[in-house]
């Protein structure tokens, strides 16, 4: 995790150093922003994404959708990725308070994350269920 709260304009300046052309990193920078904001994040994925030279607004929104918002890339792996090319987050970091940074904002992201979480392991179960149901039946 960041050693700093990382808001959407910290997120939106390390972006700029990253080239949303690369497939593997664009998508690894999806899962974090989806991991630090939640749906909130698409926005600013979708504003970067549009920097490459193959964007396509209609991928972008289906690969948001297959990300978690709990998935193992956190907003640490955009900050880490964007420093390795000349990011300097100390110049990004304020003093002041963003809304983004409240605990009230920290909060409502974990209880979106919580809830989501949930939803996927009842999706989960569903699929579960319906496999073994299969199987037995074929048994």
């Amino acid at each position: 995790m960041a050693k700093f709260p990382v808001t959407m304009d910290t997120a939106r300046a390390a972006l700029s150093y990253l080239d949303s052309s690369d497939r593997v990193l664009w998508v690894k920078m999806g899962q974090a922003l989806k991991s630090e904001f939640g749906d909130d994040g698409l926005d600013l994925f979708d504003q970067w994404s549009a920097t490459a030279t193959n964007y396509d607004s209609k991928a972008v929104k289906e690969v948001w959708k297959g990300f978690k918002a709990s998935g193992r890339v956190s907003i640490g792996s955009l900050i880490y990725e964007a420093k390795a090319r000349g990011f300097n987050p100390k110049e990004q970091a304020s003093n002041a308070p963003s809304s983004e940074t409240t605990p009230e904002a920290r909060a409502k992201r974990a209880e979106a994350r919580r809830m989501a979480d949930e939803k996927a392991a009842a999706e989960l179960a569903a699929t579960h269920q319906t496999c073994a149901k299969k199987a037995a039946a074929l048994w």
